[in-house]
């Protein structure tokens, strides 16, 4: 249990409340009636991996189709489907599936190195785990940790889920559906239509209020804001339960923020415990001090995945202040092994330009003199992944 218990050591003391959050937890868990853990797992913690959030993947999609001013209005309206069912209108359904895979499927799920939060998953859980996420990531590492799911089943697999239910085994439900495979999948306001359907007994409402009914949930990697997919799981666990349930969440830079926060979790019934946000990336400032070559990789992703919080709480300013560190630390790796960098360089780039765009200030254009030409020739001859 290190991992898992050095994590907790270290949020303990982020908040004022965090110590007794994570008591009442450990209490729900190891009490004389205990009640099993269902971990809920968010696209938060596969962006370790340099998977994208789900708003900067729809962003970058946006991008290819034209439709980034309309794309951004909907994702600041918290309106995730809609954006998506733009975007797919724009694409078509099949570059929109394809792009979907390249992004979150077997291939890069299979071949990246894991590391974060997402490890200590397989000692928490002993039984059901659900997410929302595309890609692969949790099957390797339960895989990998020898406690392999005994079924991996998706929203739309009626059948599947009550049999893993019944069996009481431990199991993957990924209620959004598999990068791989369009059908069952939820993602555009016409699917999540389909699939979320109040009153349907064999929709994902019915089958979640199962999964839900005597579990303690714990959200991890969720962002848990105001989004019709929230809404639907809070009003779920009231039904389902009863009971309050837990969320491991990201300590907002500014103080009201995090007060809104914790106000707008407790009215849904989940007590949050929040982690100190930029602390794994003086951790990995440390590490990469070090030993550059092994751990600037991972600075450069922690920096974006810092980065793209500021930007999201209003920090344009200090966004593209990380997000420019990000380029620089990662700057001479990619000069050595442009192949092996790209994307991650790709991806700090275009936050950086996004939020130095939205600050106004101007590129560091000494920085990016000698990166821009390579990555142009790099994308020429490597295309599509």
């Amino acid at each position: 249990m290190a991992p898992f218990e050095e994590a907790l050591g270290t949020i303990r003391e982020a908040w004022r409340s965090n110590g007794g959050c994570l008591d009442d937890l450990k209490e729900r868990l190891t009490g004389a009636q205990p009640i099993p853990l269902l971990p809920f797992v968010g696209a938060g913690l596969s962006m370790d991996m340099g998977f994208p959030s789900w708003a900067g993947f729809l962003e970058g999609l946006a991008a290819e189709c034209g439709k980034s001013g309309a794309v951004a209005a909907l994702l600041g309206e918290g309106k995730y489907e809609e954006a998506a069912e733009a975007i797919e209108r724009g694409l078509s359904q099949e570059i929109f599936s394809r792009r979907i895979a390249h992004t979150f499927g077997k291939r890069r799920s299979d071949t990246c190195e894991l590391k974060g939060a997402v490890l200590a998953l397989a000692e928490m859980a002993a039984g059901a785990v659900v997410t929302t996420n595309f890609d692969r990531i949790l099957e390797r590492v339960f895989r990998e940790a020898g406690s392999a799911f005994e079924h991996v089943v998706w929203g739309s697999q009626v059948d599947s889920i009550r049999q893993a239910i019944a069996e009481n085994k431990p199991f993957l439900l990924k209620i959004h559906g598999d990068a791989e495979e369009r059908s069952g999948r939820v993602l555009t306001k016409r699917e999540y239509e389909k699939h979320y359907t109040p009153g349907d007994p064999e929709g994902l409402r019915a089958q979640l209020a199962r999964i839900f009914q005597g579990r303690t949930v714990l959200f991890l990697g969720c962002s848990l804001g105001k989004d019709r997919t929230m809404d639907v799981l809070s009003e779920l666990l009231r039904q389902a339960s009863g009971l309050t349930h837990f969320a491991v969440v990201e300590k907002p830079a500014r103080e009201d923020e995090l007060f809104a926060k914790q106000q707008l979790l407790g009215q849904r019934g989940i007590l949050p415990i929040f982690y100190p946000i930029g602390r794994h990336v003086c951790i990995r400032r440390q590490l990469a001090s070090q030993r550059p070559d092994a751990f600037l990789p991972d600075l450069a992703t922690s920096l974006g995945a810092m980065g793209a919080v500021l930007q999201a709480i209003g920090n344009a300013a200090e966004a593209a202040a990380t997000f420019r560190e990000g380029v620089e630390r990662l700057k001479p790796l990619f000069l050595r092994l442009p192949k092996a960098f790209r994307l991650l360089m790709e991806n700090l780039i275009a936050h950086y330009f996004r939020a130095s765009q939205d600050a106004g200030l101007e590129l560091d254009a000494g920085l990016l003199a000698d990166i821009v030409p390579l990555l142009s020739d790099v994308q020429a001859e490597g295309g599509e992944e």
